[in-house]
């Protein structure tokens, strides 16, 4: 077991990892991010149903999709999620954070950066 997880019972190290062998790779290590559990569920499906729809979606596009993109790249930013990690030497790819950040592109429209 990784040094992360000592702090977990092993009934919680074994509810970890039940939950992330459902999810598959679209989810970060709960250990790592104590909190992604509670928000990525809804907020990964919610994104990956868009990405399914990703033609119809515009900058114009309100409401949960684009609430869901703009999460998921605030907490990018912030540091507390993260596209890809190494997990016990192994690098584990979230797929769904890749999507939202993909999906931000379609949502919003291009502009100039003065002095970029």
């Amino acid at each position: 077991m990784s040094g992360r997880m000592d702090w977990l019972s092993p009934r919680r190290r074994h509810a970890n990892r039940a939950s992330d062998a459902r999810c598959g790779s679209k989810l970060a290590n709960t250990a790592t991010f104590p909190h992604f559990r509670a928000v990525t569920h809804d907020l990964a499906a919610t994104i990956e149903q868009a990405w399914d729809r990703r033609d119809s979606l515009y900058s114009t596009t309100s409401g949960p999709v684009r609430d869901a993109v703009d999460r998921a790249l605030d907490e990018l930013d912030a540091g507390r999620f993260r596209v890809a990690e190494k997990v016990d030497g192994q690098w584990q790819v979230h797929q769904w954070l890749k999507k939202a950040v993909l999906l931000s592109f379609r949502l919003n429209d291009m502009k100039l950066i003065e002095g970029a």
